[in-house]
């Protein structure tokens, strides 16, 4: 009898440890969405330099985008360029709804290639998209004869 009765102690006891482990698990938080917005590129998201382009000169491009959403403000959170000869400059402030700014890309050609080249920026923002932006061109032809 005296065994019977210590091992309900021991059982009770165990069973009591468990409950009290489910029972202090954190509540989490459901995670709220973010407000989404809507960047449009009206010129387009793409740019070729064309040909001829000589080693060791640099070229900027505006891609000019606007904000298309109605009520929320568009923010770029980072950018990410294919390429190390690809800078990006971008706004580090929200864009209001209807309102426009400009992403600057600047190619330089100093680390030099042959022939044609395409390099790509992707942009992260609130936007429900990641947009990829592209500049390409040509090296001048008699570059790539020295």
């Amino acid at each position: 009898m005296n065994r019977i009765v210590v091992l309900m102690i021991v059982v009770a006891f165990i069973l009591s440890g468990c409950l009290s482990r489910q029972s202090s698990k954190p509540i989490e938080e459901p995670v709220k969405p973010r407000p989404q917005s809507l960047i449009l590129f009206d010129d387009g998201t793409e740019q070729d330099f064309g040909k001829d382009i000589p080693m060791l000169t640099k070229i900027t491009h505006p891609f000019v985008y606007r904000n298309a959403s109605d009520s929320v403000p568009l923010v770029i959170d980072s950018v990410k360029a294919s390429c190390g000869c690809t800078a990006v400059t971008y706004p580090h402030y929200p864009v209001m709804p209807g309102e426009t700014d400009t992403i600057f890309v600047t190619f330089d050609s100093a680390g030099g290639g042959k022939g044609y080249f395409r390099k790509t920026i992707q942009i992260y923002s609130n936007s429900p998209y990641v947009i990829e932006l592209k500049v390409t061109g040509t090296y001048l032809d008699s570059d790539l004869d020295q």
